[in-house]
């Protein structure tokens, strides 16, 4: 009715529309939903950090969306299983993906890998990646079926798991950084080869542009004081040729040989990358350009990295968030100049925490301390050598899954299980172990939690929790922190949302979400029905 006033007028004189008052502006249309997901954000990084963030918060965010607290309600607080309830609605016991890293028939595998389909300038099947493992479709995957195909859908990341797993199955394509080739890419799950888009950012981003980066303190060292430990802490871990304290380079003559990509994802240059990667797929699918719903997946997972490695307390943690907040503004403002702010929704939030690192417990006298799966293992194979034969029972130690390695021709009773699980908890820094075959006898919030990060085909034999405070040592790591239990610490994430069109619901406002509800919280942005899992309720509801 743009072009015809008169022909307005004479529509109202005769009752057929209703006159809009004359302050009023037409409902606005989300076209374009984006979702973050920071990997190992806590609720308490917001609050701890928030005066290094300005009075707008992280992001420049604070005043133009709604925060609440979310929760998950799992045993396995993990990158893999977290990206996958953020897109599906639902835990484990229904994704299908309970670790990062699982047991097969085949042996140990990560939970994205498919060597039938190989990775972009990957010649090595083994490496293979897909989303087979998911059991349930996403909140993509709905979105392709609601339009008919119609809609675009698209993930990028810095880690592949994270990618692969919010993508899931229709998306157009997953991305994430290759730290041998140090170049986005993907796999032949998705398309044959790289489109013209991502070819040109990575031919503006070559391997030799990240040579000799530098990672100072974005602000002056005074500034960071009062809410993070002083550089150079007890605890904090040195890793790939990247010292414990600033400046961090990315020098090629100390990281180790072929080790660059990977000492490129401890710093806040990949998140930066990623973010400037999310526009280019923007502009490159024209993305939210016409009236059908795009989705947007961006993961920054860099921010995970830092905090294993220094701890969540860091002087290297705030100052990655500090970085992390102004990248996003820049992002958030491009967004809104291409697609228009009316017509774009955000969701920012995360797939898990993490535990204090335990030096910094321990100077406090909190009970705290490291754990090597060893430990549990020996405990496990000796109930078991005497209860059967001598053998390397344990399998895989995943937290929280134990598998057992049992002969066909002899295996586990329940009882058997059920005896080693329970010698785990002699241990002074084991808080839960149980047979996964009792599960079902347990009752509680507790093992609840448990239940839902089992996959009775998929799952260990055993799962164990350690006390808070207590973290799973790598073998390959060594120092630093972890997460993937059910205390606060690792549960706590927040959910922010700016949407023009859907406000918090007051229940939203009232408690702590529960994270399922993030996926049909997604759906409600695009207008959408949830994916098949995802029964609860948004957190948001129509303006």
């Amino acid at each position: 009715m743009r072009g015809c006033p008169v022909l307005f007028a004479v529509l109202v004189a005769l009752g057929l529309l209703t006159p809009l008052p004359s302050h009023a502006a037409p409902p606005s249309k989300t076209r374009l939903v984006v979702v973050v997901v920071v990997d190992q954000l806590r609720g308490e990084d917001l609050e701890l950090f928030a005066p290094l963030l300005g009075a707008n918060g992280l992001g420049g965010l604070g005043k133009k969306g709604e925060l609440v607290e979310g929760r998950y309600l799992t045993a396995n607080t993990e990158t893999a299983p977290g990206h996958a309830t953020l897109s599906t609605g639902t835990y484990s016991h229904e994704h299908g993906v309970v670790n990062n890293t699982v047991m097969t028939v085949a042996g140990p595998r990560m939970a994205v890998a498919d060597q039938n389909h190989p990775v972009w300038g990957n010649p090595n099947t083994a490496d293979g990646r897909s989303p087979l493992m998911l059991r349930v479709p996403t909140v993509g995957d709905q979105l392709k079926l609601s339009t008919g195909g119609k809609a675009r859908v698209v993930a990028v990341a810095g880690k592949d798991r994270s990618a692969i797993l919010t993508g899931g199955y229709a998306a157009d394509v997953a991305v994430w950084f290759d730290t041998a080739q140090l170049a986005f890419v993907s796999s032949s799950y998705y398309a044959p080869a790289p489109p013209a888009w991502l070819d040109t950012f990575n031919a503006a981003h070559p391997a030799a542009s990240h040579n000799q980066w530098r990672w100072e303190l974005a602000l002056p060292a005074e500034r960071y004081a009062p809410y993070a430990r002083p550089d150079v802490s007890p605890g904090e871990s040195a890793r790939l040729g990247l010292p414990n304290t600033f400046p961090k380079v990315l020098d090629p003559a100390v990281v180790p040989q072929g080790r660059l990509g990977a000492a490129l994802r401890m710093t806040p240059r990949l998140d930066a990358l990623t973010l400037d990667l999310a526009l280019a797929a923007v502009d490159g699918l024209e993305l939210g350009r016409d009236d059908v719903p795009d989705l947007l997946w961006v993961g920054l997972s860099a921010y995970d990295l830092i905090g294993h490695a220094y701890g969540p307390y860091a002087l290297e943690r705030a100052d990655a968030l500090v970085r992390l907040s102004s990248a996003l503004k820049a992002f958030v403002e491009a967004l809104e100049k291409r697609v228009g702010a009316g017509r774009l929704s955000l969701v920012l939030t995360a797939d898990h925490g993490v535990t204090p690192i335990p030096e910094d417990s321990a100077a406090l006298r909190i009970p705290s301390g490291r754990v090597h799966a060893e430990q549990v293992s020996t405990v496990m194979d000796g109930v078991l050598d005497r209860a059967v034969a001598p053998r390397d029972w344990v399998k895989l130690v995943s937290p929280p899954h134990v598998w057992l390695d049992a002969p066909p021709q002899a295996p586990l009773t329940c009882d058997m299980v059920d005896r080693a699980a329970r010698a785990a908890l002699e241990l002074p820094s084991v808080a839960r172990a149980v047979a996964t075959c009792r599960l079902e006898l347990m009752s509680g919030d507790t093992w609840d939690m448990f239940k839902r990060a089992h996959d009775p085909q998929r799952g260990g034999q055993i799962m164990v929790e350690l006390r808070p405070g207590f973290v799973w040592e790598d073998t390959y790591e060594v120092l630093g922190t972890d997460h993937g239990s059910t205390w606060v610490h690792d549960q706590r994430v927040p959910v922010l949302v700016v949407s023009p069109s859907h406000r918090m619901t007051s229940a939203a406002k009232e408690a702590p979400g529960d994270m399922r509800q993030v996926a049909p919280t997604i759906s409600t942005l695009l207008g959408i029905p949830p994916p098949p899992a995802g029964r609860q309720a948004p957190l948001v509801q129509k303006r």
